[in-house]
């Protein structure tokens, strides 16, 4: 028999008691003498007691509190977030042979189809733009000028990812399409991760309901 079962079966109910060799229970513990204590005792709580079976659940409900933040967390990233990142690493690393992807230069060369990575610029960019839908971020600062919930989301940051939207081109300078997108990143996971935005951006600032769908055209936006 193990000693957790010992004490278990030793302890299993009752008040405080006296159960010989020096060793006491009060309430949910045992004291046992230990000379190494500075109190000469230590205090064992009980096996399957009702303060030991309290203190394990609230012990598993924080772990699964934690385990779900945790989750939470890897999934804060706005569903534009990754194409983004992508887009800056391709800004930031010049191309092969050091051929722009974005700019005039990088433009001409998408279209034509004669250089690879701004091929994949202009269909990483196209897809962050059918991503975004622009229709339900202006129904959001229109529904804000009369009262409308814009949550933890300032009009000025919406009027700066609307934009910033509106720039995104690949003819754009490297360095102002690098700006526009981190900011879209930045108020896209802030509107994603704000309850009250959230419910705005994908219900619809009129309550309409479904996924949230681009008025624009994706060939269309990249000139």
């Amino acid at each position: 028999m193990d000693r957790q079962t010992a004490m278990e079966r030793a302890f299993g109910g009752g008040p405080n008691i006296q159960v010989g060799s020096g060793i006491e229970r009060a309430g949910d513990y045992v004291v046992i003498p230990d000379p190494n204590s500075e109190t000469g005792v230590r205090m064992e709580l009980i096996p399957n007691s009702e303060t030991y079976r309290a203190q394990r659940a609230a012990a598993e409900a924080e772990a699964t509190r934690l385990g779900s933040a945790e989750a939470q967390e890897e999934n804060k990233e706005s569903i534009v977030g990754g194409g983004i990142d992508n887009l800056i690493n391709m800004i930031d690393q010049g191309g092969i042979f050091n051929l722009p992807e974005a700019g005039i230069v990088g433009n001409v060369l998408g279209s034509l189809g004669v250089n690879q990575q701004a091929v994949d610029f202009r269909n990483e960019l196209a897809t962050i733009q059918a991503n975004i839908a622009f229709d339900r971020l202006q129904q959001m600062r229109n529904a804000s000028k009369t009262g409308g919930a814009l949550g933890a989301v300032s009009e000025r940051e919406l009027d700066l990812l609307m934009n910033a939207y509106g720039n995104l081109n690949q003819s754009t300078s490297p360095d102002l399409l690098r700006r526009n997108l981190l900011n879209i990143k930045r108020i896209m996971t802030k509107i994603e991760n704000d309850p009250v935005a959230s419910a705005a951006y994908y219900g619809g600032a009129g309550g309409g309901g479904g996924s949230p769908t681009n008025e624009f055209s994706v060939t269309g936006r990249i000139d």
